[in-house]
């Protein structure tokens, strides 16, 4: 492998490392004690570096410039409680397997004194808090690797499975003189879990070739443009429905039903769970999570990450292989072993996902019309329609009222992609849109954002405005937590006994007014009949003026039916 010598400062050596490594921004949250790395990267213009004002902006942002096709991100966030600021996020990082590589600079808090401001006490190592949020974490003492230390970060974080990696400098290196070291050109492909073998796929054809009634369930390891195009073609030609987490949804597929709660309809004889690892609510509601699995005679599980392969319930076999690489085996064997018809299949497999779209339209078609709102389901059809007409585009969601499985997309216009939160706490949404938008600038996107997880995360509406990111922001404005709601009316006592609840209704604020004072341009839209024009209106200003804008849409309030706001404390 070919080295380019130089001699550098150290900043520098970083900032070259991460050029040749291919990457093009730099999320990060400011910090006076990394003013050098700063400068360096400044100084650079084949890299970008990208404001955030809380750390945990900095992680959504990179986990959704990293999501949308899995590529490699970088953040940076400010010591040790920066770091600890960013966890939440950070989080949402590992849970999805996103790539993305966290840099922070840590002092010396062993050889003069014990507590250093902002810092992680001297009985802690630098990379301690975030050890149980990450794939891997590595401390720098010295300068003399550092381009060694950054490719290695990096293609740890893209080696399955993948992950976020934490490389913590210890910021003494950034006053090093200049010092000679070889640059470390990006032109290694990145590895991939690698390739079933030919018993494997063999097996794997025959039983899901078989099935009376196959249900393929895909999770995260089904992510890119390719990986989707090939498992939806395998469906097809096999008619075999798909059925997503709670992450994962291809609406426009004639198959498609749904989560796999949908197994308790299709009562599958094999399932094939491909690039899933299960996740459970961790709550009573949720207490069965398994036993859906007990419903097929056989479980199939395959996948690049050894997560995918923990035991279920009628385990029959385990595939370890890229997901992308087993598809295309698996697809090329069929048509070359398997010539059986599986005509009356599919036209079970289309029924199958026809009743469950119409069972998901009737139970969102329920929700009563109310003045001065707009019901989510009719939120849900415009931003579908009024997206396919100017071109297609990205939906990335985080919100959990507008039912956006109820949708039937138009198989004559362009098609929209929709992207559920990386993990599952809160305040992904905002920055997580504006790294799907910076992954894929050329496309229309949108961020559908409920009222709750803006307000987690609202200071990300001022990174659009000041980078320009052209985003179309649609606040889901139900005024209230409302899957929280629901938990809470379902516990009894109390709350469920009055239909009055605490610490649920978020009452006097205005995400428009929000937006505005952060630069954004907004309105508000509260009449169903004004919707799809604001929506139009707001694609076409992103589009125009290279500026973010943001709708916030009016929807009846997410309490029970008849609910209302407890009385709060008030101190006077």
């Amino acid at each position: 492998m070919k080295n380019n010598s130089v001699t550098l400062a150290p900043p520098d050596i970083i900032v070259e490392q991460l050029v040749a490594s291919g990457i093009e921004y730099v999320f990060y949250n400011s910090g006076s004690r990394e003013a050098k790395f700063f400068n360096a990267l400044q100084a650079n213009p084949k890299i970008h570096g990208i404001l955030a004002l809380h750390e945990g902006s900095v992680a959504s942002i990179a986990g959704g410039y990293s999501q949308v096709n899995k590529k490699p991100a970088v953040m940076l966030v400010h010591l040790g409680a920066g770091l600890a600021q960013s966890l939440g996020q950070v989080l949402n990082l590992w849970r999805a397997g996103l790539p993305v590589v966290i840099l922070t600079f840590g002092g010396d808090t062993g050889s003069y004194i014990d507590k250093l401001g902002l810092d992680l006490p001297h009985n802690s190592g630098l990379t301690d808090i975030s050890n149980p949020f990450v794939k891997q974490s590595w401390t720098v003492v010295e300068p003399n690797a550092l381009p060694l230390t950054i490719d290695r970060a990096i293609r740890t974080a893209m080696s399955p499975p993948m992950g976020p990696v934490h490389l913590a400098f210890y910021d003494r290196i950034l006053d090093h003189d200049p010092i000679p070291t070889k640059i470390i050109p990006n032109s290694v492909p990145y590895p991939k879990a690698g390739i079933p073998t030919q018993e494997d796929i063999s097996n794997l054809a025959n039983e899901l070739s078989e099935a009376k009634r196959p249900l393929i369930f895909f999770g995260d390891g089904i992510s890119t443009d390719e990986s989707i195009k090939t498992i939806c073609n395998l469906s097809n030609n096999l008619g075999i429905p798909l059925c997503g987490n709670f992450f994962q949804n291809i609406l426009e597929h004639p198959m498609f039903c749904g989560a796999i709660n949908t197994i308790e309809d299709i009562k599958p004889d094999v399932l094939f769970c491909l690039g899933v690892t299960q996740m459970s609510g961790g709550d009573l509601i949720q207490k069965n999570d398994y036993r859906k699995f007990e419903i097929p005679d056989k479980v199939i599980l395959a996948g690049s990450n050894p997560d995918n392969l923990k035991p279920l319930p009628n385990l029959v076999s385990t595939i370890l292989a890229d997901e992308t690489h087993l598809l295309n085996s698996l697809d090329s064997y069929i048509k070359t072993n398997i010539s059986k018809s599986f005509s009356q299949r599919i036209k079970w497999a289309v029924n199958q996902s026809k009743k469950w779209k119409a069972s998901t339209k009737l139970i969102a078609q329920k929700s009563p019309k109310t003045s001065n709102t707009i019901r989510p389901f009719i939120l849900a059809e415009a931003i579908d329609k009024e997206l396919s007409k100017a071109g297609g585009g990205i939906v990335s969601m985080e919100q959990y009222c507008v039912p956006i499985d109820s949708i039937t997309p138009d198989s004559t216009s362009p098609s929209n992609v929709y992207i559920r939160p990386a993990g599952g706490s809160e305040g992904y949404g905002v920055g997580g849109a504006l790294g799907v938008k910076m992954a894929s600038p050329e496309k229309n996107v949108i961020g559908l954002i409920g009222d709750g997880s803006l307000y987690y995360a609202a200071m990300g509406l001022w990174t659009a405005a000041h980078h320009n990111i052209n985003i179309l922001y649609i606040i889901a404005n139900n005024g209230a937590y409302g899957v929280v709601a629901g938990h809470f009316k379902n516990a009894g006592g109390i709350m469920s006994d009055t239909n009055e609840y605490s610490g649920i209704v978020l009452d006097k604020i205005n995400p428009a007014t929000i937006a505005k004072g952060f630069g954004l341009e907004s309105e508000t839209v509260n009449n169903e009949s004004f919707l799809s024009d604001a929506i139009q209106r707001g694609i076409e200003f992103t589009k125009n003026n290279n500026q973010p804008y943001l709708l916030n849409v009016m929807l009846p309030i997410g309490l029970p039916d008849g609910g209302k706001a407890a009385q709060p404390f008030k101190l006077s």
